[in-house]
């Protein structure tokens, strides 16, 4: 059984995102939880939401037979690109730099072992 979760408009780049969650693929839930919580970076929590929030699909999918998070499989963890927010920053002379604001999409896909 596979159940899914997305989150969308992240105001991280979708760089730093990927770099991160290249190593939670086919890992169990709570061994990719527990490593994310004590992740320096500020983008862990965004994915340890994610995260949790296929689990938590995938348990009310199943019901009374929800299997235990040790069970549980990370299957995909797909980072895509959001829109890029320009602003303009002023330079010197009456120049501009535009300053592009990334944000990103998380798509997490979570099976149960059986």
């Amino acid at each position: 059984m596979l159940a899914r979760a997305c989150q969308k408009y992240i105001g991280v780049s979708p760089k730093k995102l990927k770099r991160l969650s290249e190593s939670f693929k086919g890992k169990d839930i709570r061994e990719a939880e527990s490593a994310l919580k004590l992740s320096p970076s500020p983008s862990a929590e965004w994915l340890r939401r994610a995260i949790h929030s296929a689990a938590s699909n995938l348990k009310s999918k199943l019901g009374a037979e929800a299997p235990k998070d040790e069970d549980l499989l990370i299957t995909t963890i797909k980072i895509d690109s959001g829109p890029v927010l320009k602003r303009l920053k002023p330079r010197a002379m009456g120049r501009a730099d535009i300053i592009r604001r990334r944000t990103s999409h998380i798509t997490v896909i979570v099976s149960s072992e059986k």
